[in-house]
């Protein structure tokens, strides 16, 4: 009789607890147009519509460690609008990350919206800290979009987009000791982006580990790129002075655009031959020269050309 009344009296707390989780779950949609905190307690969020913060007295979205937050489909999260500000505040721990994720039971790529920066952002309130962000890509094809803003994204996991990992725009985030993997295109796209990139793992995206269009990047460094579809970067030559490790992709070439070497620069000698897809120019005022490591190869799409003074 007793030990009846004991797994009748565990199996009322088993249920309990499992009741009282299901209703913490927290639904949330529309404006936040003053500073507010997603705390644990509430976790995890329900996004049923889109989320926007900003407003006039620049408010930031603080989110704990340990909070889960779910995008149902389409939905997106975005941060500032033009001239009205708004800030995120991601910060959680090795142990106690937060996520971003979909709301479905069994998720796919592409689901939910993505996280998205805009101009508006104060970049300095601005950080994704021990955050995973995946499954999104439905809007602006990427998990994180950013349109002239300056995010520190760091020690997170950005993976499984419909599209790239992080896609930016006229911006110039840091991106530091992340995971960047399994996303349907790039992991990292760039266009007129300063980004500085370092100590990232970028694997087994579709495309390329990352694609810097137009060659503006501040720093690629310390990054190991690997398993990715196409070529393990696309970058200036005037990056060729940074180390950064290499396996196998599905071209193993370091893909130069054309460009110019305006100082002085080593061309590392990092494993994989360079491709020179664009001519490249080595003038300038302080009358730059361009080293080459021994061991290093330099192979030429056809026309291409590197020109001295």
């Amino acid at each position: 009789m007793l030990n009846g009344l004991r797994f009748t009296l565990c199996m009322f707390l088993i249920l309990f607890a499992s009741a009282n989780k299901a209703a913490g779950a927290t639904n949330v949609s529309g404006n936040i147009t003053t500073d507010t905190t997603w705390t644990l307690a509430g976790s995890p969020y329900i996004v049923t519509g889109d989320i926007y913060v900003y407003g006039a007295n620049s408010p930031t979205l603080t989110i704990e460690a340990g909070v889960t937050v779910k995008f149902n489909q389409y939905r997106m999260l975005y941060i500032g609008s033009g001239a009205t500000p708004g800030a995120l505040n991601a910060v959680g721990t090795a142990t106690a990350p937060i996520i971003f994720t979909s709301s479905q039971a069994t998720p796919t790529s592409g689901y939910w919206g993505g996280i998205y920066f805009s101009d508006g952002t104060v970049d300095a309130n601005t950080v994704l800290d021990y955050v995973t962000v995946e499954y999104g890509g439905y809007s602006y094809n990427s998990n994180i979009s950013l349109n002239s803003a300056a995010p520190t994204i760091k020690n997170s996991t950005i993976r499984k987009s419909s599209g790239y990992g992080i896609n930016a725009s006229y911006s110039s985030p840091f991106i530091q000791n992340n995971t960047i993997t399994e996303n349907g295109t790039s992991g990292v796209y760039g266009n007129n982006s300063s980004f500085t990139i370092t100590g990232n793992t970028i694997t087994n995206n579709g495309a390329y580990g990352i694609y810097d269009s137009t060659g503006s990047a501040t720093l690629l460094l310390g990054n190991s790129i690997s398993g990715n579809g196409s070529y393990p970067v696309m970058m200036s030559v005037n990056q060729a002075g940074n180390v950064n490790t290499y396996g196998t992709n599905g071209n193993n070439l370091l893909y130069l655009l054309g460009s110019t070497v305006s100082q002085n620069l080593t061309m590392k000698n990092q494993g994989l031959p360079y491709l020179m897809t664009g001519d490249i120019y080595v003038s300038g005022a302080s009358a730059p020269t361009l080293t080459i490591e021994p061991g290093v190869t330099v192979k030429s799409n056809q026309y291409r050309m590197l020109y001295i003074g």
